[in-house]
């Protein structure tokens, strides 16, 4: 025992002289005579300008600014834009997104169109949550998209102007903002969240043909938000570019409906539950039918899709008990689930492609189901302008209408 502590003793003393030399070693005493020596080149952004010293030490300061031109480092106020915003850069290192409300303090915010040199595309999930300082919002052409919840509680927001470049609204972008009055959108939008505006009881819509839509100066009328319920027959403003999600929904009445050409995106549960309406013509520049967007839809019959329809999302005619037929375009890449699910009697699919093009669609599950097994009631047709030279279903237009090439012109 004894010999076991003297060893455990001279082991202890080793590490002990070892440490002590390595700290002899590395000890560097402080270079009191550095004196650092700035480059020439500034970097910048909208609040600060920063340069380098060879030691690696950054040294920031603010702006000077004389005629709305940096002093020190040349930066170009934009006397639109608004300073103090939180940024994050996109995953693709390209371009960045306002994150944050951060230090500013103006009422009035102008988002600029760039940071750091790179263009700012998105306002960011939450960006503004709950900022009762802000009083208008101006959301420039670079961004593309306004995140969930951007401007979520702003109390005191009231008017909100979005630029050509915006193609989607988040859910609840401008949920319970109470006091917004004005929302002025692009060109651009194709989407716009069911609950974007949900609670913005104040905001004033542009009226035509008893629906409600929203817009711009040029275009009032961009985006169909909400049609009156008692409708039987509606013709829709013909610059419009969006039917928003449940802008139909439980129009019981609805009867007849005119899409116009200029319309490229139908939302989800646009015309749910309109029981009456029979037949529907979507023109050639729809590419997306949302979500349910006729589901439930018990007297519709006929159903013609444009040719440049890309995708129709899950349950989109679901319900349809009285679908006969309908007219699919080749542009068609993606038919989600449920599509066309408990169509009972639902017996001709006509599609304006060929069989090898079919086969390339991405099906979802239960496309085609009939209650909770699939239809074997469907047969697809492909188009063939001419007589057919060979076996198979085809179909070509009569008068307007598709019709099935018989057996009779079918060669054998």
């Amino acid at each position: 025992m004894k010999n076991k502590v003297v060893l455990f003793s001279v082991i202890m003393i080793i590490f002990a002289a070892m440490g002590l030399l390595a700290c002899t070693a590395n000890t560097t005493p402080p270079d009191d005579t550095h004196v650092h020596m700035y480059t020439g080149v500034w970097h910048y952004d909208q609040d600060v300008h920063w340069h380098e010293c060879s030691c690696g030490e950054v040294e920031y300061a603010i702006h000077s600014f004389d005629s709305d031109i940096c002093s020190l480092c040349g930066y170009q106020k934009d006397a639109n834009s608004t300073g103090g915003l939180s940024y994050s850069l996109n995953e693709n290192g390209e371009t960045y997104y306002v994150s944050d409300y951060g230090y500013c303090l103006e009422n009035n915010v102008v988002i600029p169109s760039t940071y750091k040199g790179k263009p700012i595309t998105e306002i960011g999930m939450g960006a503004f949550y709950g900022c009762d300082k802000i009083k208008s919002v101006v959301i420039g052409d670079n961004v593309t998209s306004i995140g969930d919840r951007a401007f979520d509680q702003c109390d005191n927001l009231t008017r909100v102007s979005i630029g050509d470049g915006v193609t989607s609204i988040g859910s609840k972008a401008f949920y319970g903002c109470t006091n917004l009055i004005t929302l002025l959108i692009g060109e651009g939008v194709t989407y716009i969240s069911g609950d974007a505006i949900k609670g913005c009881d104040s905001l004033r819509y542009n009226e035509y043909d008893n629906c409600q839509y929203l817009g711009n100066a040029a275009n009032p009328y961009v985006a169909l938000i909400k049609a009156k319920n008692n409708m039987t027959s509606v013709t829709i403003k013909e610059n419009t570019k969006l039917i928003g999600c449940s802008a139909f929904y439980n129009c019981f009445n609805l009867v007849n409906v005119i899409i116009p050409e200029n319309v490229v995106t139908i939302g989800a549960n646009a015309f749910t539950n309109c029981f009456d309406l029979v037949n529907v013509i979507i023109p050639d520049n729809v590419i997306s039918i949302g979500a349910s967007a006729f589901e439930n839809c018990h007297d519709l019959e006929e159903v013609v899709i444009g040719d440049s329809v890309e995708i129709i999302y899950d349950n989109a005619f679901a319900d349809c008990v009285s679908l006969k037929s309908i007219v699919l375009p080749k542009s068609v890449k993606y038919l989600s689930d449920y599509v066309f699910y408990n169509c009972g009697i639902l017996t001709a699919v006509f599609y304006k492609g060929t069989m090898e093009e079919w086969n390339n669609i991405t099906l979802g599950d239960g496309t085609f189901n009939s209650g909770y097994v699939a239809s074997t009631n469907v047969i697809f047709y492909c188009f063939s302008e001419n007589k057919p030279t060979e076996l198979g279903y085809y179909w070509h237009y009569v008068n307007g209408k598709p019709a099935i090439w018989s057996e009779e012109d079918t060669p054998v």
